[in-house]
């Protein structure tokens, strides 16, 4: 079962993804939202994430994917760790990544 801290917080991110359209913004927006709700990562977590550190897993059309998370405040080591996308994350990168490339950006490296 989930706890009553996973509901609302489902309920949150629905709510709020409700709330975006189509903009550039909205479509970066959208994908930062549920790479955080699925990585449950903090603002510089974030802030920190690099595109190349994104790989695919299982098949691309509804698969998700993985992120190579680097040092953190319980990895003092710096060692980083793996964690899961869902595929609807995977999709809002992918997605994300499109239209910046639309937009003429370079989105295969850098900041997510």
């Amino acid at each position: 079962g989930h706890s009553d801290a996973d509901v609302l917080l489902h309920a949150v991110c629905d709510a709020l993804l409700a709330a975006f359209g189509d903009r550039l913004i909205d479509v970066r927006d959208r994908a930062l939202l549920l790479v955080a709700r699925d990585l449950l990562a903090r603002r510089s977590e974030l802030a920190a994430l690099q595109v190349e550190d994104l790989a695919p897993v299982g098949d691309l059309d509804d698969g998700g994917g993985t992120v190579l998370i680097g040092r953190s405040k319980t990895d003092q080591e710096g060692q980083g760790a793996t964690l899961y996308l869902g595929p609807a994350a995977w999709a809002a990168i992918a997605a994300r990544r499109e239209a910046a490339a639309a937009a003429g950006a370079d989105m295969t490296i850098g900041p997510l």
